[in-house]
This record gives structure tokens, C-alpha cells and sequence, in this order.
């Protein structure tokens, strides 16, 4: 690891893994900011894409990603970021953001918290996470949208979304795979703005452009991927998309002006003379070719009245979420006063706000997942499952009757099946896509998986505790009154958590892709653990049969579980930081 400077900023650079955010390191002098190399790049589905790949960048670089459909621009741009193998020779910053091009899966979590739970993974304070969620939703026109679903979001607004999420910290390296799908001309608009902001910031910009998909973006390299092989070339300068080119109605209020503005920029500006008490004389749709002449005023502020809906960064429109730092820009341009930092981070200088280290933001990441499982309910059909169970043994009166532990054993057999169940949930809750962005946040795909799988912890513990105050609640006497007995049982149930996690853990991507094969191998296995004389789950059966009973099968049983399912946890989370 080491650092790279330009413009006053200095980048932490990473050759590996895991970045964790460190002092005193050795200056790299004029290294790029961003290499990627790899002898073959490899897609998640094991096609090779390309061959011989040596790439780099430099801090403030917009680069854009070429290249036809299928040729491999999403591959080469999840490299970059770090969440795909590539080869010992690359490096990138610290920070990632990544965009993907599309969501494959959405939740009902809000877009306000949505956005501040993956700040809080990026290792951003709750405080801190809060303001960039509400300027982003400034600037990316999100405002109306910052209460809704994100599974009631349009495409143009999740794809707005999709790249607020990628520019929280800000980071170092921001990666935007064909950012510009769904867009209106709007979108379009603030995409570039924001796009010229990072370059500003001295970030690495990567911006995949399909050929018929003119993204604005200022100068710079192209990677151009097609072939086989990855070709680096100097690109045109494309034209910025500006208020009048974006305009598409004209607008004439009671003071005589006339504006031009986009369709998604009318209700601000009608809402915004209304609120002033100045009339609406005329609304006219005009054409494009109409739009370029003439000497009509853009898009502005209504006499006396702040502009609404423009994605400034200083105090935004009227009914919008300000930053903390009035007057800081100018809501026109987004271009910051003299000496005040750059965008998204006032008050921090030009190298962002503090984040917490690694296992902080792995913390927060899972604390993240958990509340994206808890939302979509997804928790409900395992937990109700383990309900029944519950209720099931515990109400019922067996002749002869059997030892204290073979009710907690059988519960706890039956959790081992449970939480792998919602260990599976919990990594799949996002969809594979939207996951990636999560994995750059996080740290990288061997922390994502981990940050998942501990996900299900919290309602493996809610599980236990129910284990150990149904049979209670049932009206059991006799041991279950010893402290030590209910020790017992709680140490075999969180044992049970652990080793069902760790199933978990092998039936989920990368490691099994598909739900066909992950329902049928998860089934294998559990016929097997069953089955099988020497399983680690035979302790626990023989004390589930009544066949066992002391004490130090009790301790082998929670220990030989515990123990497996932590090894597993381990052995897939290094996996998962090296397969495609």
C-alpha cells in the first residue's frame, strides 16, 4: 500500500485486498492512482473477456469504458473496483464507489435510509452519513422520491439512485457502469455535473458508454474492450449537456421572464413562482431545434426566490434537505467559493471526512443487511417455521417421558436448517447486481460475504432466546428452573447459529450461483449430516433421541458445531475474496 498525489489530495493506494485506512506510509511519488493487470480477465460466469490486460489511470482521469454489448465493460470495470480477481500487479485507492448498470433486485427499505446504511458501511459517522445522503437526494433530483421503496422507484429515479449511492465519502475511485440508462435529459444533466465534480475532487472516474449512449464526459483516456483485448485511446471532448440543450418547456411568468427548463424542472418552477405570488401566463412545450434559438433565458430563480430542484450543494431549493453549510455554493454552477473544500465534504478539506477501520464498517455493513432482511420480511416464513417447532414439542406430553435435553437437542437440529436458511436470505436480499455495490462499500467481495453471513446473527440470538423461554412460557418445571441447565441449552443453540451460518455460507455466490443447485445441495447435506455415523451434528441427534445425556456431550456437541461452522465461515469468506 501506498500514496499517490495530485492536485493537493493525496489517494491511499491499494495492491491486493482489504484497504483499511492507515498513517505513515510511503509515498509512491507519481505511481498511478489505479492499475488493473491480469493475464486473462475473467467474467463471474468464467468467460475469458480479455487477455494481456495493463491499464492505469490517474487521480482526476475520466476515463470511459467502450465497447459493444457483451464485450466485457462490466467485467473490466468490477476488476477495477476490486470485485473481481485481477492480477498481482494492481493497484487501486482505498475508497470505491461502484454504480452497477441496472438493479436486479429491490427492497422495501426507503431510499433516505437506504443510502445512509451503505454510508455508514463506506465507514462514514451516523452524522456525517446522514447530511451526504441528503445532499445526494439534492443532487441527483431524488427529493420526492427520498420516502418511497426503492422498490417503487421508476427506472430513471433507481438508476439515479444507483449513482447517489456510489458517490457517498466521496470516494477515491468512483466506477459507473453505463450510468446514463433510464435517464431523462435531467439526469442526464446532473450525471454529468457529478461526474466533473469527482474529476474535480482528484478522483479516478471510470464511466462505461455504450457506443449509441452519449454520456457527456469532460477529456480524458478511453478503454476500449472488444475482441479480446483492451485498447487505450485519447477520445473526443463530448459536448456537456447544458440547461438550454436539456430544456424542453418554455415558461412565462407574471413578471415578464421567460425560462426554459426540462420536464422534470417544471413543477419546481411553477410551484416555486406560486409560493412568490407571481402568476403563470404561459407553458409551451417547445422543439429541440427551437430550444438552440433564440436568446431565451434558462432555467433561473423566480425574482426573490431560492431555485428549486438543482443540484447544488450549498443551501438547495425550497422543501429540500440543506447541508449544513449555507451560501457554500453557487446553486447554478455547483462551483465552490474560494476557499471552501469541494463538494460533499465541507469542513474536511480536500480528503473527505474520517472514516471508521475495517471492522467497523463490517459491522455496520451486516448491522446494514440485517435491516435490509428485517424490512423485506423475508425473515418471517423461517421464523415462523421455528415458532411451530417450538410450540409443537414443548405443548406436547410424551410417555414415557424423555430426558431434560432431548427437546432443546431436537430445537436445536431444527435451528442448524433454520438460520441456514435465512443465512441464504440474508446474502441474496439485494440481488447479486445491487450486492457488488454493497462489496465495494464494505471493502471488497471477501469482507461482503462475511458482512452477510453475519447478518444472520442477530436473529439466530432472538432465535436462542426463544429456545430458552418458550419451554417456560410453557409451564416446564423441574431442570429447566437450574441456571446452569438453561446455560446448556443457550450454548447448544448458538451453537447450532453458528454451524447453520456456516452451511449458509457454502450455498451462496460465489460458491453456488444458481437456486437450483443451491436447493439441492443444501438438501444433500443435511441428508448427509443426518445420515452419516461420524457427522458433527451426531452429538446433537444423540442427545435429541435420548440416547446421550451428560454433560460432556452437551460440550462436545456445542463445541464440535461451533467449531466447524467458524472454520467454514472462514475458509468461504477467503474464497469469496478470489473467485470470479
Amino acid at each position: 500500500m501506498g500514496l499517490a498525489s495530485a492536485g493537493g489530495r493525496t489517494i491511499r493506494v491499494l495492491a491486493g485486498g482489504y484497504c483499511p485506512i492507515m498513517s505513515g506510509m510511503d509515498d509512491d511519488g507519481d505511481a498511478p492512482a489505479l492499475t488493473v493487470q491480469a493475464r486473462r480477465l475473467r467474467a463471474a460466469r468464467g468467460v475469458t473477456v480479455a487477455e494481456r490486460v495493463d491499464l492505469s489511470a490517474q487521480t482526476g482521469d475520466v476515463v470511459a469504458v467502450e465497447g459493444v454489448n457483451g464485450s466485457g465493460k462490466s467485467t473490466l470495470l468490477a476488476a477495477a473496483a476490486g470485485l473481481l480477481p485481477s492480477g498481482r500487479g494492481s493497484r487501486r485507492p482505498c475508497t470505491v464507489g461502484y454504480a452497477p448498470e441496472r438493479a436486479d433486485a429491490t427492497t422495501r427499505l426507503s431510499l433516505r435510509p437506504w443510502l445512509v446504511g451503505l454510508a455508514r458501511t463506506a465507514g462514514l459517522s451516523r452524522a456525517e452519513s446522514v447530511r451526504q445522503a441528503d445532499d445526494l437526494i439534492v443532487r441527483m433530483g431524488l427529493t420526492e422520491a427520498a420516502t418511497r421503496p426503492l422498490r417503487a422507484l421508476s427506472r430513471g429515479n433507481m438508476q439515479r439512485a444507483l449513482v447517489a449511492q456510489a458517490l457517498v465519502g466521496p470516494p477515491e475511485l468512483v466506477v459507473l457502469d453505463e450510468p446514463s440508462g433510464g435517464l431523462d435529459a435531467d439526469g442526464v444533466d446532473r450525471l454529468a455535473t457529478e461526474i466533473e465534480r469527482a474529476a474535480r475532487q482528484a478522483c479516478v472516474v471510470l464511466v462505461a458508454r455504450h457506443p449509441t449512449a452519449k454520456v457527456p464526459l469532460p477529456p480524458g483516456p478511453a478503454w476500449r474492450i472488444g475482441g479480446g483485448a483492451v485498447e487505450v485511446a485519447d477520445r473526443p471532448v463530448t459536448a456537456p449537456v447544458t440547461a438550454s440543450t436539456a430544456a424542453s418547456m418554455e415558461v412565462e411568468t407574471g413578471d415578464g421572464q421567460v425560462r426554459r427548463v426540462s420536464e422534470a424542472e417544471l413543477p419546481g418552477v411553477l410551484r416555486t413562482a406560486l409560493d412568490a405570488g407571481i402568476g403563470v401566463r404561459r407553458v409551451q412545450q417547445v422543439q429541440a431545434a427551437a430550444a438552440e434559438a433564440g436568446p431565451v433565458a434558462e432555467a433561473g430563480p423566480v425574482a426573490g426566490t431560492p431555485r428549486t430542484g438543482t443540484p447544488g450543494t450549498g443551501t438547495p431549493g425550497t422543501g429540500t434537505p440543506g447541508t449544513g453549510t449555507p451560501g457554500t455554493w453557487t446553486p447554478e454552477t455547483g462551483t465552490p467559493e474560494a476557499g471552501t473544500p469541494e463538494a460533499g465534504t465541507p469542513g474536511t478539506g480536500r480528503d473527505g471526512p474520517q472514516r471508521s477501520g475495517g471492522t467497523l464498517r463490517l459491522l455496520n455493513g451486516a448491522a446494514h443487511r440485517a435491516h435490509l432482511l428485517t424490512v423485506a420480511q423475508w425473515f418471517a416464513a423461517p421464523t415462523l417455521l421455528f415458532l411451530f417447532l417450538l410450540a409443537a414439542i414443548y405443548s406436547a406430553k410424551s410417555s414415557p417421558p424423555t430426558p431434560p435435553l432431548a427437546g432443546p437437542a431436537f430445537t436445536a437440529v431444527a435451528l442448524t436448517m433454520v438460520m441456514t436458511w435465512l443465512g441464504v436470505l440474508a446474502q441474496l436480499v439485494d440481488g447479486r447486481v445491487v450486492a457488488r455495490a454493497f462489496g465495494a462499500h464494505v471493502g471488497g467481495p471477501g469482507r461482503a460475504h462475511l458482512a452477510g453471513t453475519l447478518a444472520a446473527v442477530p436473529f439466530g440470538l432472538v432465535a436462542t432466546a426463544l429456545a430458552v423461554i418458550w419451554p417456560a412460557l410453557s409451564g416446564q418445571t423441574g431442570d429447566w428452573a437450574s441456571a446452569g441447565f438453561l446455560a446448556q441449552v443457550a450454548g447448544l443453540h448458538l451453537a447450532a447459529v453458528l454451524f447453520g451460518i456456516g452451511v449458509a455460507s457454502v450455498l451462496v455466490p460465489p460458491l453456488v450461483q444458481t437456486t437450483g443447485w443451491r436447493v439441492l445441495l443444501g438438501a444433500a447435506l443435511y441428508v448427509a449430516l443426518v445420515l452419516l455415523p461420524d457427522s458433527p451434528m451426531r452429538p446433537l441427534l444423540k442427545l435429541s433421541v435420548g440416547t446421550a445425556t451428560s454433560t460432556g456431550t452437551v460440550m462436545l456437541a456445542a463445541l464440535l458445531l461451533a467449531g466447524i461452522g467458524a472454520a467454514v465461515i472462514a475458509i468461504t469468506t477467503f474464497l469469496a475474496a478470489r473467485l470470479p
